[in-house]
């Protein structure tokens, strides 16, 4: 059984799925297993997956079909992940350095979720890092966010869930944490090392009013009033509150 179950998930963005492939594929570590899903691409995407496809053995699986968004083909990959960890590294993500994976697995660990830093960049060129080194407490998780891309999940956890809730478009992955930590007390380790670079052009960033009423749906569904109000004004929340202000005028 690989350690790790790469999934991909595309649509329509044939540049960014060249420059995920070609850094899942340049890993000095092996003990991989990468998989496609692709939600019906026209922009010759699919032909970039039939070129990796003959390129390398680690990518095991691939489809590409019309579904119905992001958690649906997220939820595809983990159906088809033999992986002992998911790890979610969608178009336009990139494993950040060639040994990122050989650095992680050189450590020992069980938790049910792992997590490291992530590099974010911004449309200017710029690019900032953003380290998760803190305890996952439920204020924490309640007003803040782990990027996917940070995070490997034991797959025998989202297969237990069905996967991620496909009834938000955008919150999915985060409500699944705040439930399995916060309500299910699942185990996480934090590990001191960039996973991935990103892009600070995903659907949050995109659609901040539908991802706020998301959320706000969502955190009624896990936690009480009162618990609420407490996060909100909590010191990690007003935190998270301005970090987002400093990304938001470049000061970070």
């Amino acid at each position: 059984m690989p350690k790790l179950s790469i999934i991909t998930v595309n649509l329509n963005n044939k540049s960014g799925l060249i420059d995920t492939a070609k850094s899942v594929i340049a890993q000095t570590w092996g003990n991989y297993e990468w998989i496609i899903i692709d939600g019906g691409s026209i922009d010759g995407s699919v032909e970039v997956i039939k070129e990796y496809a003959n390129k390398t053995n680690k990518l095991v699986y691939w489809c590409s079909e019309p579904d119905g968004g992001i958690y649906q083909g997220m939820n595809k990959g983990i159906e088809k992940a033999s992986g002992e960890y998911c790890w979610f590294l969608n178009s336009g993500d990139s494993v950040h350095k060639s040994t990122t994976l050989e650095e992680v697995f050189a450590s020992e660990f069980d938790e049910d979720i792992l997590y490291g830093d992530i590099v974010f960049k911004k449309e200017t060129g710029h690019y900032i890092t953003k380290k998760t080194n803190y305890k996952l407490s439920p204020s924490k998780l309640a007003y803040g966010n782990l990027p996917h891309q940070s995070i490997f999940t034991k797959t025998k956890i989202l297969k237990a869930k069905n996967g991620y809730s496909t009834d938000f478009k955008i919150i999915s992955d985060w409500l699944f944490l705040v439930k399995v930590i916060c309500k299910e007390k699942a185990s996480y380790k934090h590990i001191p090392i960039v996973f991935a670079t990103g892009l600070l052009d995903g659907a949050t960033s995109l659609n901040p009013k539908k991802h706020k009423k998301e959320r706000n749906m969502a955190l009624k569904e896990v936690f009480s009033k009162k618990q609420r109000f407490f996060y909100f004004f909590s010191i990690p929340s007003l935190r998270n509150k301005i970090r987002k202000i400093l990304v938001l005028f470049g000061r970070s």
